[in-house]
């Protein structure tokens, strides 16, 4: 009889404990198709720039209340509202995979392990997948110059397994080849031969514990600048989609902004000479993480050179020019990373009197040559939308022009010339 009854009660015990987890997964299930949703919503919010109306001429119907309109108009991106990076006017180098081959690594980089061209379940065009304890150098081989600003995506992924919440260490690093091409192998390892390098390197974390140090190396490899160690308490937000990264280069002074969040600025973090002229990524070693539960992914790679004079050109003859207002592929949807050089037109726009600015879409020869001259239009009246609804400029002194990819500055045949040619313009009108 009372084994009986404790079969009864364990019996009862396990229904009850059997329940309790079938709803707490259900619970979980509803939360997580919750938040699914949720990120969906906010993602149709950053990449739509407008829900207003447009006149029957394409311009912006200001009819009614400014300000309710202002508030209907999405924000970018919370993470860009005070990202202030602008990029360089001149394109020296672009990498976007697009001609590299499938699991290989692609034509003119270099690395110590291996490395692969992939396509991502649900993300656009091709990416540079990196593995641990590996060295990657890029295939720029031309000088970058003192100004200059480089670019690139990230796609952090990492299930720590039991014990950790550190993934494994990620850098991004400068460095001066000297005599020696810019792939050299010497450079795949701690080689004296180098004789100017700059590293930031990051430990990151899938909580808020994320870390970064940005260290300088001079003659003979030999360190002689090292940041304090700063946290970065947004990172983890960046963890699992894409996220943008963006470095500027005045002489020595070095900025870098991750996801809109400027990382560092530091004055004096470059050695002045020799003078850099590679990008390159490591990946540490960590025992812990294998292909099944990590991965580290690059695409859109910019070096742009020289410095953005945004209303000294806007207010010259030829106007001003950008390749830094980026767009969803074969949309007018604008991207948050475009929010800093947003700013800087919007200023430079109201400051204009008496004359009216032209704002000219432009694309690369990529697909239909009548869909890519409607594509420009729209894409000049969605810049013209945001500067108006969101950043204050007189929408009476916008008027908007495609030209699709009828006029371009730069040969179609190569990757920098393609991304060169997918450009704004921004010009004066009496």
């Amino acid at each position: 009889m009372k084994k009986t009854v404790l079969l009864l009660a364990t019996t009862v015990a396990l229904n009850f404990s059997t329940q309790a987890q079938l709803l707490r997964g259900i619970g979980n299930m509803v939360k997580a198709k919750a938040a699914e949703k949720l990120t969906s919503e906010v993602d149709k919010g950053i990449n739509k720039v407008l829900n207003g109306k447009k006149s029957a001429g394409g311009s912006v119907d200001t009819k009614g209340d400014q300000a309710a309109q202002s508030e209907n108009a999405p924000a970018l991106a919370k993470s860009y509202s005070k990202y202030d990076f602008i990029p360089g006017e001149s394109i020296s180098y672009y990498e976007d995979f697009n001609k590299a081959s499938l699991g290989e690594l692609p034509l003119g980089w270099n690395s110590n392990v291996k490395g692969e061209v992939v396509t991502i379940d649900g993300q656009k065009g091709k990416w540079l997948r990196l593995f641990t304890n590996g060295m990657y150098l890029s295939s720029n081989t031309k000088p970058i110059g003192e100004n200059y600003t480089i670019e690139f995506d990230v796609l952090m992924q990492g299930t720590p397994p039991s014990g950790t919440r550190f993934l494994p260490n990620f850098t991004i690093g400068l460095l001066s080849s000297g005599k020696f091409s810019t792939t050299h192998n010497s450079f795949l390892n701690s080689s004296t031969v180098i004789n100017n390098k700059i590293e930031a390197m990051i430990k990151p974390n899938v909580d808020k514990i994320t870390t970064a140090t940005l260290e300088s190396f001079g003659a003979n490899n030999k360190s002689n600048f090292k940041s304090e160690t700063i946290t970065l308490s947004d990172f983890n937000n960046s963890i699992g989609r894409i996220a943008h990264y963006a470095i500027q280069v005045q002489k020595q002074r070095l900025r870098l902004w991750i996801d809109g969040n400027k990382i560092f600025d530091i004055p004096q973090a470059i050695n002045p000479s020799p003078a850099l002229n590679q990008l390159y990524f490591k990946l540490a070693d960590n025992w812990m993480y294998n292909e099944a539960n990590y991965g580290l992914y690059l695409t859109n790679l910019k070096f742009a050179q020289g410095l953005a004079d945004v209303r000294g050109k806007l207010n010259s003859k030829t106007g001003f020019s950008t390749t830094g207002i980026f767009f969803e592929s074969a949309s007018s949807d604008i991207s948050p990373q475009s929010y800093g050089i947003l700013k800087e037109l919007a200023a430079a726009i109201s400051s204009v009197e008496d004359k009216k600015i032209k704002i000219t879409g432009h694309t690369d020869n990529t697909g239909n040559a009548s869909k890519n001259l409607q594509l420009s239009k729209q894409r000049a009246e969605a810049i013209g939308e945001y500067l108006t609804l969101k950043l204050g400029v007189d929408a009476k002194k916008l008027i908007y022009e495609g030209k699709g990819s009828a006029s371009p500055v730069a040969d179609n045949g190569s990757a920098e010339g393609m991304a060169q040619n997918r450009r704004v313009e921004f010009t004066l009108v009496n």
